[in-house]
């Protein structure tokens, strides 16, 4: 799965959190503190991607728990934006332009200046384009219902129809079925190699049966990704991900390197331990899993700090 970019809400006000998190929740995932000491221990657990920091808060205020953030190298590069309920004056804007704030938001929250303040921070994505060839309309329909909400499908019933597609917008993924009457979709693909914008196009073949012949004759074309018949609307999700490269992060990889960052936080190295040999036992992508062994490495020698740093490096 794509991870969501992460928000950290900090009010000691319920209403304004619940607020901020029904208008986030469908774009990003939120968590929220209702105070700065709370804040900290969840951003011990997951480092957030941005903060909203309120700062008329009880005990720590938002200026000091920023003031404590930039101690941090790391949480220092957080992006924070101030949400106030006060007319900012210029000793405030110059307070938190000194402090390294992104922006500030006024109360009563509304919805259109938050989002657009964090996608100026975040902006949203835009949608890439993926064309899908296949003469049995029920495929093209599942395939659209599949991914139509990550991306721009168009569809084609046979190769022709796909080259008109292909001369009047630029594509990011082919997605060809082999059970297509009159010009086959491995000859489509050998004229695609022949140019070289085209040729750089990737292509998901799909197959009723992965044969050996199957699996050579698209290794010739340059390709190597396939999906065999019948299969469920994730596994095409994933695989289209896995292509184009927006797989994010493995939810279990995000979950065991937290713990283990918190354990080297706190120089606990029996929790480090435990942690770093649950890592051990995973079977990751092969950068990762030298980065894996790198940690673990650091870990079972008491580096924390070195453990911690290379976490940062592939959990933030």
């Amino acid at each position: 799965m794509v991870r969501k970019k992460l928000i950290l809400t900090v009010d000691d006000s319920a209403p304004i959190r619940n607020i901020i998190k029904s208008l986030l929740e469908a774009e990003f995932d939120v968590v929220s503190a209702a105070s700065g000491e709370l804040a900290f221990d969840l951003i011990e657990r997951r480092t957030p991607d941005m903060i909203l920091l309120d700062l008329e808060m009880p005990g720590m205020d938002g200026l000091q728990f920023k003031a404590k953030l930039n101690l941090d190298s790391a949480l220092r590069k957080i992006p924070v934006v101030s949400v106030t309920t006060h007319a900012p004056t210029h000793d405030f804007i110059m307070e938190c332009a000194k402090l390294g704030y992104r922006g500030y938001i006024s109360k009563p929250i509304a919805p259109d200046v938050l989002l657009g303040k964090i996608h100026e921070i975040f902006p949203p994505a835009v949608k890439q384009n993926i064309l899908a060839v296949d003469e049995d309309m029920t495929g093209l329909k599942f395939i659209k219902s599949s991914l139509g909400k990550e991306f721009v499908v168009q569809t084609a019933l046979s190769v022709e129809a796909a080259r008109e597609i292909l001369n009047s917008r630029c594509l990011d993924l082919i997605i060809l079925d082999t059970d297509i009457t009159g010009t086959s979709v491995f000859e489509f693909k050998e004229k695609l190699n022949k140019y070289n914008s085209l040729s750089k196009i990737p292509v998901i073949f799909v197959t009723p049966k992965a044969s050996k012949g199957f699996l050579a004759k698209i290794g010739k074309l340059g390709c190597k990704d396939y999906i065999q018949k019948p299969y469920a609307p994730t596994v095409l999700l994933d695989k289209v991900r896995l292509v184009l490269g927006l797989d994010d992060i493995d939810p279990t990889l995000l979950m065991l390197c937290g713990n283990l960052k918190t354990a080297c936080k706190k120089k606990d190295f029996t929790e480090a331990l435990t942690q770093s040999v649950a890592l051990d036992r995973m079977t990751f992508p092969h950068d990762i899993q030298r980065k894996i062994a790198d940690i673990s490495s650091c870990a079972k020698m008491s580096d924390f700090e070195g453990a911690i740093k290379m976490i940062e490096e592939i959990i933030g």
